[in-house]
């Protein structure tokens, strides 16, 4: 995963080669909307006009996430134990680091701190703290000289607020159980599995976004550049928002629940799989460069509906009912 800021900004540039060469084909009605003051352009610009304060974080992440492979133990050289009490709210910051939130046992929450290298004789270059009893901060230092962090934190109970903050790095929770969860990611890859909330919002800046098998009343997404794979079994009762300001999102319909989709792509294309049925297809349109439609899934006993709003400024949005 190489997410540093040169890199998006190569991205960008591709992207606009890409755009402009389509727009071309759709007529000028296309790159009108695509350049105008309050086009896809100038939102996405607007998007990613601070992504240079995480620059450094990036840079490092990018040199040392090689070493955290789990076939790499041999690179490990520092390991920390942490605990504190369980209550009903706990906050996970992290300068940079591969950050793994997982359900534990016990009466306390455990956090375990590794640090791995591949040069002789390293030295750590990573802390981990507690503060308040209810935050875990991990900082790094300004240069970390190659040396890579690892942050698991086993949570032994239901939270009420959960929130999760990062600079650089992945990010990735599984089997966790609490009424709110957040998390803010600037640059790395997010994944989230098997999680029962009651609302769910996640903010990514640069990297890629996985959903399996989540259970929640809202659903609240934010990408301003990456893909984003929502898979089977993810599910919100009330509401789900997906907001993706360029990158490619996979979407699979939920199985058997009632919902109304309603999607926009700006500058790209909208394609529905042949494993959805017709009669779910409500509405298709093309203008330009844009695609807009319905989706909707009737309930047959009164059930309520699920609304599902999904908006892709520059890119693909794939929809489908199963999984690749």
């Amino acid at each position: 995963m190489k997410k540093a800021i040169w890199i998006t900004a190569v991205l960008l540039l591709v992207s606009l080669i890409c755009t402009v060469c389509f727009g071309a084909a759709l007529g000028s009605q296309a790159i009108v909307g695509f350049f105008r003051e309050d086009g896809v352009l100038d939102s996405w610009a607007e998007r990613v006009e601070d992504w240079g304060d995480s620059a450094v974080r990036v840079r490092d992440w990018d040199e040392i996430e090689d070493v955290l492979d789990e076939d790499n133990r041999a690179y490990l050289f520092d390991s920390q134990e942490t605990e504190l009490p369980v209550g009903d709210t706990l906050s996970v910051d992290a300068d940079c680091g591969d950050i793994r939130i997982l359900r534990g046992t016990g009466d306390t929450v455990k956090a375990t701190l590794e640090q791995y290298s591949k040069r002789n004789n390293p030295t750590a270059k990573y802390a981990l703290r507690v503060e308040n009893e209810s935050t875990l901060r991990l900082t790094a230092e300004p240069d970390v000289n190659g040396v890579g962090a690892r942050l698991t934190v086993y949570l032994p109970q239901q939270l009420s607020d959960l929130r999760v903050t990062v600079d650089a790095g992945d990010v990735h929770l599984e089997n966790v159980t609490a009424d709110t969860l957040s998390v803010q990611l600037d640059a790395g890859d997010l994944d989230l599995e098997n999680i029962t909330v009651g609302s769910l919002s996640a903010k990514l800046r640069a990297g890629d976004l996985d959903l399996t098998r989540i259970t929640a009343k809202n659903i609240t997404l934010d990408v301003d550049t990456g893909d984003v794979d929502i898979k089977h079994g993810v599910t919100a009762s009330e509401a789900f928002t997906l907001e993706c300001a360029c990158g490619d999102v996979d979407f699979v319909l939920p199985e058997a629940t009632p919902f109304t989709i309603e999607y926009t792509v700006k500058t790209g294309e909208a394609k529905i799989d042949s494993s959805v049925r017709q009669e779910y297809i409500r509405s298709e349109n093309r203008s330009g460069a844009q695609c807009t439609g319905v989706l909707a899934r009737a309930s047959t006993d009164g059930t309520a509906q699920s609304v599902i709003r999904l908006q892709v400024d520059l890119g693909e949005l794939d929809m489908t009912l199963y999984d690749d």
